[in-house]
Order: structure tokens, then C-alpha cells, then sequence
């Protein structure tokens, strides 16, 4: 076996995530037209609609809307503590992360 036969067949490292997010579960994504500064071109942005009717829509740039498919599993939005924001599938999500309230529970339930 050559050796570079041998590193495809070798498992990359694996990661446990314990990052602290904030998300929002995506009902739609809306395309939207940027509405560009005077004499530059319009550019494709989109507009998020939460599941929790409390947060109003969040106009995210051309950057943002590229990371997303027609087709695509709406996901989650989900802004990291140093304020990055990303998309995230939903399966991989929900098998990432659960809310802090559950956190608590699980923590109450060990002792």
C-alpha cells in the first residue's frame, strides 16, 4: 500500500465541539437584491425567517447567502461568542449542540 493509500484510508482526529452559540432555527430563506451604495452593482443577499416569530427577519450579505443552496436544509443561524456568524444543517446541529436550559438539567440530574 503506497502512502498516500494509506492516509486516505487513515481516519482524520476526531473533535468533541464545547463552543457556546446563540442560534436560531431557520424557517426560510428569502432571496433578496442587495441594495448596493450609488454606482455599484446589486448583488444577491438573502433575508432569514425564524421559527421563533420573536426575532424579526436578519438581512445577511452576498458572503453569507453564497454558504447556502437552493435546496438546501433551511438550518440554523448561529453566531459564535466572538461574534462570527455561520449556517449550520440542521442535523449537524442538533447533534452538536441543545440548549443551555437542557444543559443545566442534565447537570442537576448527575449530582
Amino acid at each position: 500500500m503506497s502512502a498516500e493509500q494509506a492516509a486516505a484510508a487513515t481516519p482524520m482526529p476526531e473533535y468533541v465541539s464545547h463552543k457556546r452559540v446563540r442560534a436560531l432555527k431557520i424557517a426560510e430563506i428569502v432571496p433578496v437584491m442587495s441594495d448596493p451604495d450609488e454606482g455599484e452593482p446589486k448583488q444577491l443577499a438573502v433575508e432569514l425567517v425564524f421559527e421563533d416569530t420573536r426575532f424579526s427577519r436578519r438581512h445577511l450579505g452576498m458572503d453569507y447567502a453564497a454558504r447556502i443552496k437552493p435546496g438546501d436544509d433551511t438550518g440554523y443561524f448561529v453566531v459564535y461568542e466572538d461574534g462570527y456568524q455561520s449556517w449550520s444543517p440542521t442535523k449537524a446541529f442538533v447533534e452538536g449542540y441543545y440548549p443551555t436550559s437542557k444543559a443545566a438539567e442534565t447537570k442537576r440530574s448527575d449530582s
